[in-house]
């Protein structure tokens, strides 16, 4: 079980996507939930991914800004 950024709802991890930064210090999702490094949590729904980006709790959660990476993720929803 993980707890979404936003809504703090928990939920099984297969339910949720998880970003997650890269080796190379670039920030990714992670289809798998399996990929190395701190991740954070977000439900599935376009609003509490837009929600998170617009409250800035992903770069808080990351320690680090991604907005602009995260934008193209809530197309894909």
């Amino acid at each position: 079980m993980r707890m979404c950024l936003l809504c703090r709802t928990r939920r099984a991890k297969p339910e949720l996507f998880r970003l997650t930064k890269d080796v190379d210090g670039s920030f990714i999702y992670d289809p798998t939930q399996k990929a190395e490094g701190r991740g954070a949590y977000l439900c599935r729904e376009k609003a509490c991914i837009e929600k998170a980006v617009k409250k800035k709790r992903i770069s808080e959660a990351l320690a680090e800004k991604l907005e602009e990476e995260i934008e193209t993720l809530g197309e894909k929803t």
